[in-house]
């Protein structure tokens, strides 16, 4: 017996486990903090992505066209003498401002002196008349009867009417001086529904014409940059 007691004395008193009030174990202090420590974790992480979120859409911007040079009344706007700069979206000045892709859309004219450094803003722009004493005339088309919309400023166009028992050309060689509406990377729009304009610069007479055949309204629009004219 007293072997009995000695050997119990040396092993010290038996570990005890928390019970809780109901009678169920409680969790190690170490399991609780871990708990709570990927808690805050995740918190932080989902603060952080919101913060990022209301960051991104209140940084978003948009490129508007600012004169490096003085452009004097009446001269035409060169797009390489301009540099586009970010505006945020959200600017009430936003609609006011001429943006890159509407400046090489057509050519423009400054209809009041334009300094060095100066926003480019729609009221100081107006179209250009066609290039060497020519005509600019804009032709209705669907994109589908337009090259499949692949047709930009620069670009030469033949006209043909298709109305009455001969098709036929109405203008040939056609410089394009003006698209609208275009998608971003130039040209219209890839839907084949709807209305759109594609300017070129004409003669008198081929206006006439051209002015009948818009009327009738069967037009196609042929590509022609690079084409071999006596064919």
């Amino acid at each position: 017996m007293a072997m009995t007691d000695e050997r119990t004395a040396a092993s010290g008193p038996a570990p005890t486990l928390a019970i809780g009030p109901a009678g169920r174990r409680r969790r190690p202090l170490r399991t609780r903090l871990a708990s709570g420590h990927l808690l805050m974790v995740l918190a932080g992480v989902l603060t952080f992505v919101l913060v990022a979120n209301a960051l991104r859409s209140r940084d978003a911007t948009v490129e508007v066209v600012v004169a490096t040079t003085d452009v004097a009344s009446g001269a035409v706007v060169d797009p390489a003498a301009t540099r586009a700069v970010a505006l945020p979206a959200s600017s009430a000045l936003r609609d006011s401002l001429v943006g890159p892709d509407l400046l090489r859309a057509e050519r423009w004219v400054a209809a009041r002196r334009i300094v060095a450094g100066e926003p480019l803003a729609r009221s100081a722009l107006t179209r250009a008349a066609a290039p060497g004493g020519l005509r600019a005339m804009s032709i209705p088309v669907a994109p589908d009867h337009a090259a499949g919309g692949e047709v930009d400023v620069g670009d030469r166009v033949d006209v043909i009417s298709a109305d009455g028992p001969q098709p036929g050309y109405v203008v040939r060689n056609a410089e394009v001086i003006g698209v609208a509406p275009r998608r971003g990377s130039g040209g219209l729009s890839s839907s084949s529904t709807g209305q759109f304009y594609v300017t070129i610069a004409v003669e008198a007479d081929p206006a006439l014409r051209l002015a009948a055949a818009i009327r009738a309204g069967k037009l196609e629009i042929l590509r022609s940059t690079g084409a071999d004219l006596g064919r």
